[in-house]
């Protein structure tokens, strides 16, 4: 093994990458990103001698048998590389954002006439606009539910093409003026996707620019004497400037910036993330990173920031952290490419930045400490049927492995089977 390391070491390029660990079966255990591969992947192995390293990544040393490694132009590109690999291997030894794979998005579908807004949890390259990631489905059933109750939009998957007739008759959320009723050609082409750019607007946090091309609108209504076109651009605007009001965030004037909280507990952590836009607080999400075991707190959050910007819908021009972070020129290089013009990264030692800091690092710490409760509620429930499975089975302790076995076939032929098996993980 050692041989194989000396060879791993010298046959690496000299050049920007990202290189996948693997053990002996050929399953990916590491990924990393490196601004010199060569360099970054013998430093692993001269540091493992001397203990160096977390028990993390020692332990993850100890089992490569080979190395794999893919070159990329910049380290912004290792980066969005490196995050795509950690979501597609889920290797054992990354630090990772936990079910980061099912996160849910908000789809506009661009590219129909009319356009559909819907929760997805599969980002393609379709010509749509994706929102997210979101941390859950209600967060994104909130935002739904918001929009809605805004901008009528269709939901149906009916085909409609300009100029054609879907249907003879509306559906009920027409009649209760949820939809705009494309269907049978109640709207155009054109003032349905001035409508679904309005919603666009409001999702990247712009809603004092919806407000006033809305009032535009609704003043010339009224002049056109269309009292009930008016009317309903009233009602869109106070909605509007209702939520502004409840998102308000005093001492950041018109600011754009995200506020990353970080908390910790043994191999768990959750990072609470304020989304700020115009000054406002458009949302307020939690994640959770799971496997970051004995490392730094720093190598956590730089791990959570180069995922989940590698993917998010929106960067602003400042990020907001609780401490400095390793590779932070390249994670702003990363988040530069993503955004198109520069981001900084910053730590605030006072004022509002840091007191929204303390207040996201408390919020992280009170959604870790639901999660470890509700995963030792699922543990004491676990142990609590295998001990009645024990007394009714008259086993002399609770099962530490249940296997389940199935066998089908067809009239005596096709022979099929299967094997489910459950660990008691609360005894492993």
């Amino acid at each position: 093994l050692e041989f194989r390391r000396v060879l791993f070491r010298s046959r690496l390029p000299d050049h920007p990458g990202v290189y996948l660990m693997k053990d002996a079966r050929g399953k990916v255990i590491y990924v990393g990103k490196a601004q010199r591969l060569r360099d970054r992947v013998r430093q692993y192995f001269q540091a493992s001698r001397s203990g160096a390293h977390p028990m993390r990544i020692e332990s993850a040393i100890d089992r490569v048998a080979d190395i794999e490694w893919t070159l990329t132009d910049s380290v912004s590109e290792a980066l969005i590389l490196e995050a795509t690999l950690v979501k597609r291997h889920q290797p054992r030894f990354n630090v990772r954002l936990k079910d980061d794979k099912s996160y849910p998005w908000i789809r506009i579908t661009m590219g129909d006439d009319f356009p559909r807004i819907e929760r997805t949890r599969t980002v393609v390259r379709d010509g749509s606009r994706y929102f997210g990631p979101y941390p859950s489905a209600s967060s994104v059933d909130e935002a739904m539910e918001l929009i809605r109750r805004i901008f009528p939009f269709r939901t149906c998957t009916i085909a409609i093409r300009e100029g054609e007739r879907a249907l003879d008759r509306p559906c009920l959320l027409y009649h209760i003026k949820r939809c705009q009723g494309p269907c049978v050609e109640a709207i155009d082409r054109a003032a349905y996707r001035a409508d679904i750019d309005q919603v666009v607007l409001f999702l990247e946090g712009r809603q004092e620019q919806v407000v006033r091309t809305l009032r535009t609108e609704m003043e010339s209504a009224a002049d056109e004497l269309r009292f009930e076109r008016a009317a309903a651009l009233r009602d869109q605007v106070r909605a509007i400037e209702r939520t502004m009001e409840q998102q308000k965030m005093a001492g950041f004037g018109r600011r754009h910036l995200d506020v990353v909280g970080f908390a910790r507990s043994g191999g768990e952590a959750a990072v609470q993330l304020f989304t700020i836009r115009d000054g406002r607080t458009v949302a307020r999400d939690v994640y959770l990173v799971e496997n970051a075991g004995d490392g730094p707190d720093e190598e956590a959050l730089a791990a959570f920031i180069g995922q989940f910007y590698a993917t998010a819908s929106s960067t602003p021009p400042q990020v907001l952290v609780p401490f400095a972070l390793p590779d932070a020129a390249d994670l702003e290089a990363l988040l530069a490419d993503r955004r198109g013009a520069r981001v900084r990264i910053e730590v605030p030692q006072r004022g509002t930045g840091r007191r929204l800091l303390e207040l996201a690092a408390r919020n992280a710490a009170a959604s870790l400490v639901r999660e470890q409760t509700r995963w030792m509620a699922d543990q004491g429930r676990m142990l609590g049927a295998l001990e009645e499975l024990a007394a009714a089975l008259d086993l002399p302790g609770p099962p530490m492995r249940i296997e389940c076995y199935d066998i089908s076939t067809i009239q005596g032929t096709s022979t099929v089977g299967s094997m489910v098996v459950e660990i008691g993980r609360a005894h492993v």
